[in-house]
């Protein structure tokens, strides 16, 4: 559903609500750009700007969605977003939007099927928008389609949905992606997209690729920030745009992948103000020739991040690197393994045995712990000689 609320002052205000029990989203053929599951929220208005409820605004424009599914088994597909979209241009300190999709799965199949990164260059040459005071409608389309466009995120998948404008806000309970065959060309993002004071959150989410060839990253995060975020005169309305994933698992069992990231992807320029956070992250190698990129990092995980190699033999390529990991449980033979600690201060080993090529980056203070005690895991590691390991230590938890 779609809707749209507007009023003047903190006295008045629409309140404009949809309700949809479910949507199911079915392409079997043909050509299609911009594919959205969920549901769309506008909310616009005057604020008072003097006195006690300065910047504050009652209206209110609320889409919500319990389940979106989006199955795809043929034809060619720019560019798919499971959640909803929310604008809010109330320049208001509240949040006046809101698109909630509760649930969002999306199914990729089908030996021929296409997933191409979004096209959002006629939207920006379209909607170019205002540059100082207050962002205008074109802004708002204009930042969302340049972050998530060909020159930025380069988004084919988006699991989550876009907010824009200060307090706009949605959210998934659940986002599931599976990638069962055909080819996706471009990179995939388990969470959502926010610019200009939008915040886009998703609790759980699963990327699990079973058979296509993605030609592009893994992000277990969303999309954030945009070449005009830190414009405008309150900062703390349109600069502070969010997104966040409360735990995310990343599957490759079959097909192809070039880089994965545990975290998202944020706009360059944006990083101050903005947050775009993942709590928990899991990437599990469930197959030995999936991973075809050049690095798998775990180090954006605010809380924990672990890597499960579940072949009985892994070998990783010369040119591939793990960085930043709390853990890595493997549940055979490991070799050529390039670490980078980056900000973990240890990182615990389990199974084994684990063959490390190099360790990368300043060791001062590391430590890699073999085994663990609190599962009652035995674990083991070897380093190849003359590889340098100055400043980190080495120890054994049974």
């Amino acid at each position: 559903g779609m809707t749209i609320a507007m009023g003047q002052g903190i006295a008045e205000g629409t309140h404009a609500t949809s309700e949809v029990d479910s949507t199911t989203v079915n392409i079997s053929g043909g050509d299609h750009v911009l594919v959205m599951a969920g549901g769309a929220a506008y909310a616009t208005g005057e604020v008072d700007r003097t006195g006690e409820n300065a910047y504050k605004s009652n209206v209110l424009s609320q889409s919500d969605v319990e389940k979106a599914t989006v199955n795809i088994v043929g034809g060619t597909t720019d560019g798919i977003f499971g959640g909803g979209l929310a604008i809010d241009d109330t320049a208001a300190s509240d949040a006046n939007a809101f698109a909630t999709t509760k649930t969002v799965e999306i199914t990729v199949s089908g030996e021929n099927t296409v997933i191409n990164k979004a096209d959002t260059t006629p939207l920006i040459k379209m909607a170019t928008g205002v540059s100082d005071g207050a962002p205008s409608n074109g802004t708002y389309v204009h930042e969302s389609a340049d972050l998530i466009g060909l020159d930025h995120g380069q988004a084919a998948i988006v699991g989550g949905g876009i907010a824009t404008g200060a307090g706009a806000t949605v959210h998934s309970e659940s986002v599931t992606i599976n990638l069962d065959g055909g080819k996706v060309n471009g990179n995939v993002y388990a969470g959502g997209a926010a610019t200009l004071g939008g915040q886009s959150t998703v609790n759980t989410a699963v990327i699990a690729v079973n058979g296509s060839t993605v030609d592009g990253d893994i992000y277990g995060g969303g999309l954030v920030g945009g070449e005009r975020n830190n414009n405008y005169g309150n900062a703390d309305q349109y600069a502070q745009a969010s997104t966040s994933v409360n735990d995310v698992t990343i599957n490759l069992n079959a097909g192809s992948v070039k880089n994965v990231y545990v975290g998202g992807y944020t706009f360059a320029g944006s990083e101050v103000n903005t947050n775009n956070s993942v709590k928990t992250a899991t990437v599990r190698l469930g197959a030995a020739d999936v991973f075809k990129g050049e690095v798998l990092d775990g180090s954006d995980a605010t809380k924990s991040s672990a890597l499960e190699i579940v072949p009985a033999e892994y070998k990783f390529a010369e040119n591939q690197k793990v960085i930043g990991f709390d853990t890595i449980a493997t549940n055979g033979s490991v070799s050529g393994l390039n670490y980078n600690f980056a900000d973990r201060e240890e990182t615990v080993v389990t199974g084994g045995p684990v063959e490390f090529t190099s360790f990368e980056g300043d060791l001062t203070g590391k430590a890699l712990v073999i085994g663990d005690d609190t599962t009652n895991t035995a674990g083991f590691a070897s380093v190849v000689k003359g590889v340098k390991t100055d400043g980190m230590t080495f120890s054994v938890d049974t």
